[in-house]
């Protein structure tokens, strides 16, 4: 049984026990240099002792997170907690993935005293005004991390989850924004990227001006994006896909709606998942390669978007107990 505070205090960010304003001071906590291996600990024995309430596809979603968190290989601890993390993903439960998984992605990309991490738990979104007087919106269960003050040549963020972007014009200085691989460059516009740890996918659309986009490791090629297209990376085939879309249905995120385009049912339940903070059980036999368009009304209730979509897809019911939702086949029930 531990009873040290660090591990009390992580073991209740986890379990979502804490309310938001307050999960929100212990994330940037848990980023702050001190005390790191005593957190390090804190975490493992967390995701070793955790209910096994696993989701269909944790052990993707693992895999995702490891494949795109940029790891120091020379650091012994950081390959321990990696190949701990490996070997239980068995079970593995998604709130407890994106708390290490997003703590790995700042600890090992951007720490510095000078950065502001801005964390936003699932179930909410935030506004906020950065120090060049740009706007950012900021959607559930994402990080952006940017400087107390813009210095030197560019004005340059990073970004796990989510956010959309209202630019300040300042030629002189190039507004970027950084994921894990992709670099978003724009001089004045309003764009939305897309870049959750568990997806294979980056996303960036643009609604006005233009924007420059290409890997991290490569500024050789790059795409220019003009308003209304959007460009898509998915990083484990390396492939790009630009396609001419409205913009706007894209960033309605912002006003509370949801908006799904030609989206496979996996995606369609993991943004739910966080925008609701709900918790999905599903066969991963009951996704396929079927596209569904389904359009939300401003904050719509659970219950409501459950009963739209599971009449959407047709041959699924659904099951709520707090803030579980087992999803199963109408043809047999008994198969999860």
């Amino acid at each position: 049984m531990h009873t040290s505070k660090t591990y009390k205090i992580l073991y209740n960010l986890v379990s979502h026990t804490f309310d938001s304003e307050l999960r929100i001071k212990i994330w940037q906590w848990l980023v702050n240099s001190s005390n790191q291996e005593e957190k390090e600990k804190a975490l493992l024995s967390i995701w070793n002792e955790y209910p096994a309430k696993t989701d269909a596809n944790t052990y993707l979603s693992l895999k995702a997170t490891q494949e795109k968190i940029k790891q120091n290989k020379s650091s012994h601890k950081q390959y321990r907690l990696t190949y701990k993390l490996s070997r239980i993903a068995a079970i593995l439960i998604i709130p407890l993935l994106s708390v290490i998984g997003s703590y790995l992605y700042v600890k090992h990309n951007t720490y510095n005293p000078e950065l502001i991490q801005c964390f936003v738990p699932e179930g909410e979104k935030q506004e906020l005004t950065l120090p060049d007087g740009s706007i950012v919106n900021i959607n559930s269960g994402s990080i952006l991390i940017y400087p107390k003050e813009f210095k030197g040549d560019t004005r340059t963020l990073h970004l796990a989850g989510e956010a959309n972007f209202t630019v300040k014009k300042d030629k002189k200085h190039p507004f970027i924004v950084k994921t894990s691989s992709l670099r978003v460059e724009a001089l004045g516009t309003k764009f939305n990227v897309q870049a959750y740890s568990e997806s294979d996918k980056i996303i960036a659309t643009l609604e006005n001006g233009s924007i420059k986009v290409n890997k991290i490791e490569d500024d050789e090629n790059s795409f220019i994006l003009s308003p209304n297209e959007q460009l898509e990376y998915n990083y484990k085939t390396g492939i790009f896909e630009k396609r001419t879309i409205n913009a706007a249905n894209y960033s309605a995120w912002i006003k509370g709606e949801l908006n799904f385009i030609n989206m496979p049912l996996k995606e369609i339940l993991a943004t739910i998942q966080r925008k609701y903070a709900v918790d999905f059980i599903i066969n991963p036999r009951l996704f396929t390669p079927d596209l569904y368009t389904i359009k939300f009304r401003q904050n719509e209730d659970i219950d409501t978007v459950m009963k739209i979509l599971t009449m959407t897809v047709n041959g699924l019911t659904y099951e709520t107990d707090d803030d579980t939702i087992t999803i199963y086949s109408l043809k047999k029930k008994g198969v999860k």
